[in-house]
């Protein structure tokens, strides 16, 4: 899942570094699969995580489209890790890499802005003990993988997953390119094996109704979501009590790239569907030629 370059930065919730990313893009070639983003300082809250993640995905998801990179141009971020396999470390001038990269580092000059932060008081670092989340997770992409890196942050001990069933989805737009349920637990198992640290197992459940295995694990502490998903959260949490089972924490995270609120179907926002759409465009583009 991780890919061969890496940007080191130290503090993103302190520092922009859109221009650091800029300089970086102008340097790799539009083929390139993807990057791989460490934080050297890891965020102490779910709020800050919220605010650090969507600043990253933002601005380095810009800056790929801006480069004409491919639609599929991966980003992770990470925030521990053991690798130090990367062929090539790209760090702001001024900030250090301490990941065993000294040999392909290369130091970038750019103007990195001193940022004004709020107030992050909100959930803590694996401050539950068992954690559940839940979505398609279609062509796993930016909004999905920031939901599974909040879903990793708060998990002390076990991590739960649903993945949306086939029954689920079949009246889904471009239903033609929907990954299959294979697929995409796949990709879920090999995000997570680069996420989560050694201390913290899961287990993947397939979905087949609203609330999947919160619906009948009684020992779960908080709930995961989307907050375009509030309204499943409360529906779980009044299932679960029917079922005399503890009520969860629900700990949300933005809605990534939405211009818009609940009440404009969150417009802007980054969707599976896009993605199924572009997907059918360049099978199509390919049959052609």
């Amino acid at each position: 899942m991780g890919f061969s370059t890496v940007l080191v930065v130290e503090t993103p919730v302190s520092k922009d570094y859109g221009r650091f990313f800029e300089a970086v893009f102008a340097q790799l070639p539009s083929s390139h699969p993807g990057v791989d983003i460490l934080v050297a300082h890891p965020p102490k809250q779910t709020k800050e995580l919220n605010f650090v993640l969507a600043q990253l995905y933002n601005q380095v998801r810009g800056h790929a489209n801006k480069g004409n990179f491919s639609f599929k141009f991966g980003i992770n971020v990470i925030f521990q890790t053991r690798r130090t396999d990367w062929e090539l470390a790209f760090v702001p001038k001024g900030e250090s890499s301490e990941f065993g990269l000294s040999d392909r580092v290369l130091t970038v000059e750019a103007d990195i802005n001193t940022l004004k932060t709020p107030d992050f008081a909100s959930f803590a670092y694996q401050q539950f003990a068992v954690s559940a989340v839940g979505g398609t997770f279609d062509h796993l992409h930016d909004g999905h993988k920031i939901l599974l890196l909040m879903a990793a942050f708060v998990t002390k001990k076990h991590l739960i997953v649903g993945v949306t069933g086939p029954q689920m989805l079949l009246k889904k737009k471009y239903a033609d390119a929907m990954e299959t349920i294979e697929q995409r637990i796949k990709a879920v198992t090999r995000f997570l094996q680069e996420i989560l640290p050694a201390s913290v197992s899961f287990a993947i459940y397939q979905i087949d109704d609203v609330c999947g295995p919160t619906g009948f694990i009684k020992d779960i502490d908080a709930l995961v979501i989307s907050e375009e998903t509030r309204k499943g959260a409360d529906f779980v949490n009044d299932y679960r009590e029917k079922q005399d089972f503890p009520a969860l924490e629900v700990v949300s995270v933005d809605v990534l790239g939405a211009t818009g609120k609940e009440d404009e179907n969150w417009q802007g926002k980054i969707s599976s569907t896009d993605l199924r759409q572009e997907e059918l465009k360049r099978v199509k583009k390919q049959r052609l030629h």
